[in-house]
């Protein structure tokens, strides 16, 4: 800055607080706390000359508080300056000393920033020096700051910055923020569902076929047939599919007699591979042989259960292949494929199924009520396996059934007198059970029965005239147990000794 652009600078600056002066020397003194004294840096002075100026200049008034008089002799003074008639001080700068460095440290020190802007130029002083609002001197401080400026205007021609903590940015520079990975919607399925929606629905829907708690025992066939369709079975069926109860009811019946241990026709070791069902569904021979030639126009095969083709055509079974059941199971017929656990009571589910025979296996357990929702029946067939238990009131509602086929069981209680609703049983045998108490009267109301074997169990008393009465036609054979009191042959065809 040159000599002359200093000299304008300071008389712009000085004409300024000139007016504060003029103003304060009007009211006479210039207000500052109780008791303060001001402390001057004057070059040349003692400690003792600096108090004792600044006691001279303490006027104490009567209400308690202390004022600053400003003098004549002061005001004089920077009149003469402003006029012209003295030397202009040469300006200096006050430069801050470089500050010790800290010590090092496993974290970085932090950076040193300005809380405030003071990097003032010398016409922009006075402004800041006389405004109401200053960021680098405190209210308090301010005018003595101005009275200092008028007697040493030379130490004020350059302000260096005060390194403090800073003040926040009121515009940032934006922050590079860890970026956060996009979010991105479930993957949408065949279903036009997420896997998430597609099975809540699936068990939903499966919920009115099996009891819900049963998904929670991984165990259970329901549970291993629900996981089977939800994750294993590449048909990929969908909620509300037209074949997935069935589909379902069929994977809880593999589950429940032990599927795994049958002699043909298991479920492919990898669902998977294709290797792996080639070589099931090469491995099963199982046809539906007894209903081949009663429908022969089914739908039909002798692949492994549970593989990816359509469950018609699994090994021992066969549907309906044209009308209003089309796809649904006509038969499902099993002989000696060592069939064990339960009969599961979701096989109510295939209602038109008209032929349910698996003979010779080793199932255990009741015959469920629920056989009674098949109300399509013509074969039922459970004969030389475990089954246990009594005979379950709903068999007698499958008035359409020709052919009850329940020996070499192990059959409780006695045998109803419903039994005479069955009006189309053609073929009734229970031998070989535990079955007690009388021969109902009632068995003698079929009137195109053809077969009635009763042997090999705890039966007593005599028989009933009106079954007598069907011999020799339709009743073509009638075997009892010999302590049985039935005329041979005029009633009864044959009788087994106890």
């Amino acid at each position: 800055m040159t000599a002359s652009t200093t000299a304008g600078a300071i008389l712009i600056a000085l004409s300024i607080s000139f007016a504060v002066v003029a103003s304060a020397k009007h009211h006479g003194v210039v207000n500052r706390p109780k008791g303060h004294i001001r402390k001057r840096k004057r070059s040349g002075d003692n400690e003792a000359t600096r108090m004792a100026a600044d006691k001279r200049r303490v006027h104490h008034d009567p209400a308690g508080e202390d004022h600053v008089v400003i003098q004549d002799e002061e005001i004089e003074f920077w009149t003469r300056l402003l006029q012209g008639s003295m030397p202009v001080p040469v300006p200096t700068t006050i430069r801050p000393q470089p500050s010790t460095p800290r010590p090092t440290n496993s974290l970085p020190p932090p950076t040193p920033v300005s809380r405030f802007n003071c990097s003032l130029h010398l016409s922009s002083l006075a402004r800041n020096l006389l405004s109401a609002r200053n960021d680098c001197v405190r209210p308090r401080s301010r005018l003595r700051l101005q009275l200092r400026f008028l007697r040493h205007p030379h130490n004020f021609l350059s302000i260096s910055p005060i390194r403090t903590s800073q003040r926040p940015n009121s515009n940032p520079e934006p922050t590079n923020r860890p970026s956060r990975p996009p979010m991105t919607e479930p993957p949408i399925n065949s279903c036009g569902l997420t896997s998430a929606e597609r099975e809540s629905q699936i068990i939903d829907e499966l919920s009115a076929v099996s009891f819900s708690a049963l998904f929670d025992e991984t165990d259970s066939p329901q549970s291993q047939a629900l996981e089977w369709i939800l994750n294993k079975d590449s048909a990929f069926l969908c909620p509300g599919a037209s074949g997935l109860v069935q589909r379902y009811t069929l994977g809880v019946f593999y589950y429940s007699t032990e599927g795994d241990s049958w002699n043909e026709c298991n479920a492919p070791g990898d669902f998977f591979s294709e290797t792996s069902i080639a070589g099931a569904n090469s491995a099963c021979t199982l046809t539906t042989t007894n209903a081949t030639q009663i429908f022969p126009n089914d739908i039909r095969g002798s692949n492994a259960w549970l593989s990816p083709s359509d469950e018609c055509t699994w090994g021992g079974v066969s549907c309906y292949s044209s009308g209003e059941s089309a796809g649904r199971v006509n038969v499902v017929e099993f002989e000696e494929n060592l069939l064990r656990g339960t009969l599961p009571s979701e096989v109510e589910q295939l209602s038109d199924m008209r032929f349910f025979a698996l003979e010779r296996g080793g199932m255990g357990g009741t015959i469920p009520a629920s056989i009674g929702n098949l109300r399509s029946l013509l074969l039922l067939d459970f004969d030389f396996n475990r089954l246990s238990g009594t005979l379950p009131s709903s068999l007698w509602s499958l008035t359409s059934l020709r052919q009850l086929d329940l020996n070499d069981n192990n059959l409780l209680g006695t045998l109803s007198s419903e039994i005479g609703n069955l009006g189309q049983l053609r073929f009734f045998q229970i031998d070989n059970n535990y079955l007690t108490g009388g021969i109902p009267e009632q068995l003698g109301g079929i009137p195109r029965i053809s077969l009635i074997g009763l042997s090999g169990n705890d039966f007593e008393g005599v028989m009933p005239e009106e079954v007598c009465d069907l011999r020799p036609s339709p009743l073509q054979t009638l075997v009892v147990d010999c302590d049985i009191e039935c005329s041979i042959p005029q009633c009864c065809t044959s009788c087994v000794p106890v």
